[in-house]
Protein backbone atom coordinates (compact mmCIF):
# COMPACT_ATOMS: atom_id res chain seq x y z
CA UNK A 1 0.00 0.00 0.00
CA UNK A 2 0.83 3.20 -0.88
CA UNK A 3 2.21 5.81 2.41
CA UNK A 4 -0.07 8.78 3.53
CA UNK A 5 1.15 11.84 4.58
CA UNK A 6 0.30 11.88 7.77
CA UNK A 7 0.10 14.53 10.98
CA UNK A 8 -1.73 15.55 14.10
CA UNK A 9 -3.37 19.07 13.60
CA UNK A 10 -6.41 20.68 15.15
CA UNK A 11 -9.32 22.57 13.31
CA UNK A 12 -9.65 25.87 14.51
CA UNK A 13 -12.54 27.70 16.15
CA UNK A 14 -15.14 29.52 13.90
CA UNK A 15 -14.09 33.01 15.47
CA UNK A 16 -10.27 31.89 15.33
CA UNK A 17 -10.60 30.72 11.62
CA UNK A 18 -12.76 33.98 10.59
CA UNK A 19 -9.55 36.10 12.23
CA UNK A 20 -6.90 33.73 10.69
CA UNK A 21 -8.61 33.99 7.30
CA UNK A 22 -8.40 37.92 7.58
CA UNK A 23 -5.03 37.75 8.34
CA UNK A 24 -4.48 35.63 5.47
CA UNK A 25 -5.89 38.21 2.96
CA UNK A 26 -3.90 41.24 4.39
CA UNK A 27 -0.49 38.81 4.03
CA UNK A 28 -1.98 37.87 0.48
CA UNK A 29 -1.45 41.46 -0.81
CA UNK A 30 2.58 40.83 -0.48
CA UNK A 31 5.11 39.16 -2.74
CA UNK A 32 5.87 36.43 -0.39
CA UNK A 33 5.22 33.38 -3.04
CA UNK A 34 3.31 31.46 -0.36
CA UNK A 35 1.02 28.75 -1.44
CA UNK A 36 -1.92 28.94 1.14
CA UNK A 37 -4.81 26.48 1.89
CA UNK A 38 -8.42 26.75 1.11
CA UNK A 39 -10.49 28.02 4.07
CA UNK A 40 -11.86 24.50 4.85
CA UNK A 41 -8.38 22.65 5.14
CA UNK A 42 -7.17 25.55 7.41
CA UNK A 43 -5.62 23.38 10.55
CA UNK A 44 -3.20 23.77 13.05
CA UNK A 45 -0.46 21.16 12.56
CA UNK A 46 0.54 19.79 15.76
CA UNK A 47 2.92 16.97 14.55
CA UNK A 48 4.29 16.30 11.16
CA UNK A 49 4.49 12.56 10.55
CA UNK A 50 5.69 12.28 7.21
CA UNK A 51 4.86 9.16 4.81
CA UNK A 52 3.22 6.18 6.91
CA UNK A 53 1.75 3.40 6.02
CA UNK A 54 -1.61 2.88 5.39
CA UNK A 55 -2.28 -0.28 7.26
CA UNK A 56 -0.64 1.88 10.34
CA UNK A 57 -2.59 4.46 10.05
CA UNK A 58 -5.73 3.36 12.04
CA UNK A 59 -2.58 2.54 14.91
CA UNK A 60 -2.02 6.16 14.78
CA UNK A 61 -5.07 7.30 15.51
CA UNK A 62 -5.86 4.83 17.94
CA UNK A 63 -2.79 6.45 20.04
CA UNK A 64 -3.68 10.01 19.38
CA UNK A 65 -6.90 9.69 20.72
CA UNK A 66 -5.29 7.74 24.06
Amino acid sequence: MKPLRTFIAVDASDEVRSRALDLIERLRQGQAGVRWVAAANLHWTIKFLGDVDAEATAEVCRLVAE
